[in-house]
């Protein structure tokens, strides 16, 4: 067979096209990127905001973890945590691994919830009176959903007030919806629209709730009582 010799025209044409086809590819990539830049910037940086800063974030109580008591490794497991970077924008907290992540992690919903402040460390195994304070987010009955522990006292307040105003906010919607009214959406930025929408997304997202020494506790109690499991 005889072979196909491509003449100098031809490797000059396929050569500048190849070389346009990586252009092209470079300058849709570059788009997407900075499509997303954009939009991340839309989240989290616009004056949208009710707080952002870095904490140390477990779930539930921390001092309660069964597994951590037991263990003996409520000291260590604080101080190996690493700070996450925390915004609360509308009425959810959205917890980020940091700063320049694209995405948060999760999202936390603030309605019926409230906080509660406790002074000092735990990186030592003691409740120290030093520069950081653990912030307590719970349900009205008590139930510790979360401990948010910061590098400063001005950051706690700072979030404590953050989660009160957001919390009232999504308070007010709630009972709005549950009475049929019609949300104004007046006055709402596109920054705020795309966060709510983002925290219906991500609040599935939220790590599971570790079992504490009071839930093994009621759960005994359950059992003995008249009645209960025990009794069978």
């Amino acid at each position: 067979a005889a072979a196909i010799m491509s003449s100098p025209q031809d490797e000059t044409e396929n050569s500048a096209s190849s070389h346009n086809e990586r252009d092209e590819g470079r300058r849709t990539s570059r788009r997407g990127s900075d499509f997303f830049r954009r939009m991340r910037n839309s989240f989290y940086r616009s004056n949208g905001q009710s707080f952002e800063g870095q904490a140390k974030v477990f779930r539930g109580d921390d001092s309660g973890d069964l597994y951590a008591i037991i263990c003996c490794c409520v000291p260590c497991k604080r101080s190996k945590e690493e700070y996450k970077y925390i915004l609360i924008k509308g009425t959810s907290c959205f917890v980020f691994s940091n700063e320049n992540a694209s995405s948060p992690k999760y999202a936390i919903p603030l309605e019926r919830l409230h906080t509660e402040r406790i002074k000092g460390s735990c990186d030592d195994g003691k409740r120290q009176t030093s520069s950081s304070t653990i912030v307590k987010l719970m349900k009205s009955l008590g139930d510790v959903e979360y401990e948010f522990e910061f590098k400063t006292s001005d950051a706690a307040s700072i979030f404590c007030r953050a989660v009160s105003k957001e919390a009232k906010v999504a308070a007010d919607e709630s009972a709005k919806k549950s009475l049929g009214h019609v949300m104004d959406k007046a006055g709402r930025t596109k920054s705020f629209v795309y966060a709510s929408k983002i925290a219906e997304a991500k609040k599935k997202d939220q790590p599971d709730r570790p079992i504490s020494g009071t839930d093994v506790c009621d759960a005994y109690v359950t059992m003995a009582a008249p009645g209960g499991i025990g009794a069978l």
